[in-house]
């Protein structure tokens, strides 16, 4: 699946941590550091498989891990309209 970030979502990052708005919210969005380092991969589109190796390489963990975790940041993601997938 190749993802990319949806239009109306703008982000800052401050002193090492993103925050995230979406447009006409109130509501800002708290990313720790392994969902920014997701965040900014998704500036552009980029297929999951890719998140995953740059994931597994970055906090040199397993590869079962990191599917597990990018599957689920992705995925809540996609849910609240933070993401989106991209053709």
């Amino acid at each position: 699946m190749i993802i990319t970030r949806r239009r109306g979502v703008f982000s800052k990052k401050i002193k090492g941590k993103w925050y995230l708005l979406k447009k006409n919210e109130e509501e800002t969005r708290e990313l720790n550091e392994t969902a920014g380092f997701i965040w900014e991969l998704a500036k552009n589109k980029v297929d999951i498989k890719t998140i995953i190796k740059f994931f597994t390489s970055k906090y040199q963990i397993e590869a079962s891990k990191a599917r597990r975790d990018v599957e689920n940041f992705v995925s809540q993601y996609l849910k609240e309209g933070f993401l989106i997938r991209a053709k």
